[in-house]
């Protein structure tokens, strides 16, 4: 049996900061410290990399409120070089859904939901890669920026929204050359050609790919220019496109799509758009919507969903995209991005729990870095609760089913694994969450959840994960992508708190819920006015871990 004193302090490898930006012309920001966990990797869902000249670092943005860059040079494990902490506040400011390099190396760029909160519109925050210094801010867009893209050339950046459509820059002065409205929501992945003479688009709920040519903005205009696309289609069947990626001769573009399992290539020659051909995804059990070729063009990449036994795969096809095709084991998490490398292999970094590594041109994993976090998902009953709330069993991981067993009033935490008495304890004294007492239906990875029939008013862009029914019948707590929503029995929703991540687990004892985030945090709510009261983060090498109130 292993079992540690709980300590609130400075450990190696797991840290809490505080965390104080002051952004410029942000008066409502708090000044208020920010109590922030720093376990040496992220703990929020990893959204987008980016790779520096010469690929001798790494960018990953992440819904932690961080950039980190990667010293990737070498041929063992990347090192962490900096961390990049833009503006935040409390609860979505500063979650970050997209980053970019410059050409020269020299800046990184990174945006999401970043200024929102106290501007009503968000801001592009350019960062000084050697110093770590914010250098620039970029003002004024309409909608969160989700993707950011620098031409091979360095003489623009674009920067999509998921409300506000395209806007263009010019490197390195970073004035505003001209953009394009006429979207849909959620513009959500733009990319240049390889010489910079082109700007393609894509819009997950028009359905849009969009071909923009560059060529004009050759001759200085005094003012930004309305933009308008060269080509405009739609793939017939497949409305919501979720990457795109031209190929290295700028001849075709792949196109990844969520809803669908498609991996579609157009001819994209000149200002046109035609389509060529369709991947072959025979065997693939869920979409493809992330797409990448190979730096020599010979083979196109495509994952996302695609997964076997808790194992996300890419599939890569050989002769462009015609050829057959290998299915090649990455992460145990959905993929969020694909980047080609130079050395004809591929980078890839995933949602929750964020991952992020590299294949080389053999397939071969170069290397992965893994969050020093537990992961809740796969086990929505696996939170085990003791009648006053406060001793608690939770899993490490969902394949293995390796457990700990917490007391808060005796500090001391139990590696079930090792300890014949600790499972006795957990059975004989902990309830799993009450689920079937009501009559709540639709609630596992939907986002329509109902009680009795009637849908429960959680907004559509949340999926539900789990869900915990008082004792008494008297309400029941639902956790989302991003919340903790506690309703009444009648299904008036009573509170809700946002969380650090996905709330994989729930349990309550009618008192307190108790949630089970994707940041690898245990957070304990109070039911009578939903305050945060506790907080947990046990390691994952189930020896350390850390108690603080908020």
């Amino acid at each position: 049996m292993i079992r540690k004193t709980l300590l609130l302090s400075i450990m190696p490898l797991l840290a809490i900061a505080l965390s104080v930006a002051v952004p410029r012309e942000a008066s409502t920001q708090t000044s208020n410290p920010i109590l922030t966990l720093e376990t040496g990797m992220h703990t929020g869902r990893m959204m987008r990399l980016a790779l520096g000249p010469g690929e001798r670092f790494i960018a990953t943005a992440a819904e932690d409120k961080t950039v980190r860059l990667w010293d990737i040079s070498g041929e063992g494990a990347p090192t962490l070089m900096r961390i990049l902490r833009p503006p935040m506040d409390p609860g979505a400011e500063g979650k970050l859904y997209s980053v970019a390099i410059s050409h020269d190396g020299s800046t990184v760029a990174c945006a999401g939901w970043t200024g929102w909160e106290w501007e009503g519109k968000t801001s592009i925050y350019l960062f000084d890669r050697a110093t770590g210094t914010m250098k620039k801010r970029l003002t004024g867009f309409p909608g969160r920026v989700s993707h950011i893209a620098y031409s091979p050339d360095g003489r623009f950046m674009a920067a999509v929204m998921t409300s506000g459509g395209m806007r263009l820059y010019a490197v390195p002065g970073y004035t505003v050359l001209g953009g394009d409205r006429d979207y849909g929501e959620i513009a959500s992945f733009a990319q240049f050609d390889p010489k910079g003479q082109r700007l393609v688009t894509i819009c997950q709920r028009d359905g849009y790919i969009r071909l923009y040519d560059l060529k004009e903005f050759e001759t200085p205009s005094p003012t930004p220019r309305p933009m308008k696309p060269q080509a405009k289609v739609r793939v017939e069947g497949a409305d919501q496109p979720g990457s795109v990626a031209f190929s290295p001769d700028g001849s075709r573009l792949a196109v990844g799509f969520f809803g669908k399992v498609r991996v579609e290539v157009l001819e994209a020659r000149g200002m046109t758009l035609e389509p060529a051909f369709s991947a072959d995804c025979k065997g693939v059990n869920q979409e493809l919507d992330k797409v990448a070729w190979s730096n020599d063009g010979r083979f196109l990449y495509a994952s996302g969903g695609y997964n076997a036994n808790w194992t996300w795969l890419i599939r890569k096809w050989a002769d462009a995209g015609k050829g057959p095709y290998t299915d090649i084991p990455a992460a145990h998490s959905r993929i969020s991005h694909l980047l080609p490398l130079s050395t004809e292999g591929v980078a890839f970094c995933t949602y929750d729990p964020p991952i992020f590594g590299a294949l080389d041109s053999k397939d071969q994993r170069r290397f992965l870095v893994e969050p020093l976090a537990a992961d809740f998902r796969g086990s929505p009953e696996g939170l085990l609760l003791s009648a006053d709330g406060f001793t608690v069993q939770f899993p490490y991981e969902p394949i293995k089913k390796t457990a700990g067993l917490v007391s808060v009033g005796e500090r001391e935490l139990t590696d079930l694994s090792w300890s014949v008495f600790g499972s006795l304890k957990a059975t004989f004294t902990l309830k799993k969450p009450v689920i079937d007492t009501m009559n709540i239906t639709d609630w596992r990875g939907t986002n329509a959840p109902k009680l009795d029939g009637k849908p429960l008013p959680v907004p559509r862009t949340e999926k539900t994960w789990s869900l915990a029914i008082a004792p008494d019948k008297s309400g029941f707590a639902i956790g989302t992508d991003w919340a903790v929503r506690y309703f009444k029995a009648s299904g008036e929703e009573a509170r809700n708190r946002q969380g650090a991540g996905i709330v994989w687990a729930m349990n309550t004892n009618g008192k307190v819920v108790l949630a089970a985030l994707g940041d690898g945090t245990l957070r304990w709510y109070r039911v009578s006015d939903g305050k945060e009261i506790l907080a947990l983060f046990p390691h994952k090498d189930r020896k350390r871990w850390v108690l603080w109130t908020p």
